[in-house]
């Protein structure tokens, strides 16, 4: 299904707009999600545009941020609460280095940066099969590379869909472009495909 749809919601509502397969996001000043593992203070103020998921299902999408400031990002956002939740982000990182990332947060968020993208749009994906998520990437749009699988356990119905952040900048746009959520999954989750 693709995002053109009335059963989407909103947390933390910014503005948006629509153009063909394209949805264009603001992240205000300070727009972040975390709970810290260094202060221990969780942080929920991306506006996240989202779809109410059961089961097994594979989201994709093309992401593509200003990266005017540290921290700013696109992402997939699988959240169950505010203590419970998978972000899978094109970020610009503390090197100001454009980088694929996830987190995993269960109390505490768990960080891990990925491969470098020299290029100014990635393709992001997350399938999600029973307790088990797995993270591609692609920078071509035809060759995905997996950036992470790892174990995770959330409820059965999810909010599954798109935020922004920047945190420590003034706001800015990220364009996502050909956002798909489907309920069939590949056979092969490793390669994806």
């Amino acid at each position: 299904m693709s995002y053109i749809n009335d059963s989407f919601g909103f947390i933390n509502q910014s503005k948006i707009s629509f153009e063909d397969n394209r949805i264009k996001l603001f992240a205000p000043a300070g727009a972040d999600i975390m709970n810290s593992a260094i202060s221990g203070a969780p942080k929920n103020t991306v506006p996240f545009y989202y779809k109410n998921i059961s089961g097994d299902f594979k989201i994709s999408v093309k992401v593509t941020p200003q990266f005017l400031t540290t921290y700013e990002s696109g992402s997939i956002l699988l959240f169950e609460n505010d203590n419970k939740w998978v972000k899978y982000e094109f970020e610009k990182t503390q090197n100001d280095e454009p980088r694929v990332a996830s987190a995993i947060t269960d109390g505490v968020t768990d960080i891990a940066n990925g491969q470098l993208i020299e290029v100014p749009s990635v393709i992001m994906q997350i399938i999600r099969k029973g307790s088990s998520m797995v993270f591609h990437y692609s920078v071509d749009g035809e060759n995905l590379k997996l950036h992470r699988i790892a174990p995770c356990k959330l409820s059965n119905e999810l909010k599954v869909g798109i935020c922004v952040q920047c945190p420590i900048g003034e706001g800015a746009w990220v364009e996502f472009e050909d956002l798909f959520i489907d309920k069939n999954i590949p056979e092969d989750i490793k390669n994806g495909k």
